[in-house]
This record gives C-alpha cells, sequence and structure tokens, in this order.
C-alpha cells in the first residue's frame, strides 16, 4: 500500500508540471509549435492516467 502511495505522488507532480507547461509556454508559441507541444503534453497526460489506472487496479486486486 505504501508503495502504490508513493507512486501517486510523482504522478501527480508530473500532472503539475504538465499543467503549467500548458499555462505558461503554449500562449507564446507560434500556432506550429504550440500544436506539437500540446500533442506531446497529452501523450503524457495519457500515460499518467494510465499509470495510474494500473496503480488502482493494484489497490483493488
Amino acid at each position: 500500500m505504501k508503495l502504490l502511495h508513493s507512486s501517486r505522488q510523482p504522478l501527480n507532480v508530473i500532472n503539475l508540471v504538465v499543467e503549467n507547461l500548458r499555462n505558461v509556454l503554449l500562449p507564446d508559441l507560434p500556432a506550429e509549435k504550440a500544436a506539437y507541444l500540446l500533442r506531446k503534453l497529452d501523450r503524457i497526460e495519457q500515460q499518467v492516467e494510465r499509470l495510474g489506472d494500473i496503480l488502482n487496479q493494484e489497490q483493488v486486486g
């Protein structure tokens, strides 16, 4: 259980960093670069969510 909790903390930090990058960098980038960065940030969020789902399954199981 402690390992599951410890694993979630970095995921929360990653989500906060992604949110900050969206808020700080995206508005100032040219459209093409902003679109590229947005795709990459979306991918990071998807993978963090996926790992969170795996951790939730481990906790239940």
